[in-house]
């Protein structure tokens, strides 16, 4: 207590409006004495680009790479699964996939690729494949969980934009939820992290009373 020289708040509308604040300050300002969620997290994404052929390359690289990322995550291992994922949903080429060939024996190479890693299989063919798997990685769900303020003419309101927390703030009790790009001007933007993210959609997955779907399912 010698150390404290200050003492601040802020008024929250609920316990996950309060907690989802914790998170967010704990990682802005790295505090001495606090040491849960102190971890720092590496951004890895799922990035695409043409190779010399034509055909659309998927890879997993950090955030920063020059290439265009089409979903990010915070774990490398989660990162992975999802493009494993594609890979057998839309039966992509692994090798054009960079994964490695210790996973994949020839006969599961052979059920999952048409011939893509040796032009067998025409370039425009197979990317009209990756571009489907992209659209699917792009569909995340966007939505919105609105609950008590801190005043009666006032709702909290905590935005997921795309599969990742937005930002949050209050709005007044009369504010239609059908504007989904709406919400965006009506919030404070926050800083993502995993921890925010998870607790999130678990909250929503509780409580789905409290939540305004704008697109896919969560």
């Amino acid at each position: 207590m010698r150390e404290v020289y200050r003492i601040s708040f802020e008024e929250c509308g609920t316990e996950l409006m309060a907690a989802v604040k914790e998170s967010s300050e704990i990682k802005r300002l790295w505090p001495r004495f606090n040491a849960a969620q102190k971890r720092r997290e590496d951004m890895y994404g799922i990035i695409r680009y043409y190779d010399q052929n034509g055909y659309i390359r998927l890879a997993i690289d950090k955030v920063n790479s020059r290439y265009e990322v089409i979903s990010s995550y915070h774990h490398l291992e989660n990162a992975s699964a999802a493009l494993r994922q594609l890979v057998h949903d839309f039966h992509l080429c692994p090798y054009l996939c960079f994964i490695s060939k210790k996973l994949y024996d020839e006969e599961m190479h052979a059920l999952l690729c048409s011939g893509a890693c040796d032009q067998t299989e025409a370039a425009p063919d197979y990317n009209e494949r990756v571009e489907a798997a992209i659209a699917k990685l792009k569909g995340l769900p966007s939505f919105v969980i609105i609950d008590e303020g801190v005043t009666r003419d006032q709702h909290s309101c905590i935005l997921v934009w795309q599969g990742k927390f937005y930002g949050m703030g209050f709005i007044p009790t009369d504010t239609a939820v059908e504007e989904p790009e709406r919400f965006k001007d009506l919030v404070t933007p926050c800083k993502e992290n995993s921890t925010i993210t998870n607790m999130l959609f678990s909250y929503a997955k509780r409580y789905p009373s409290k939540v305004k779907i704008f697109s896919s399912v969560i």
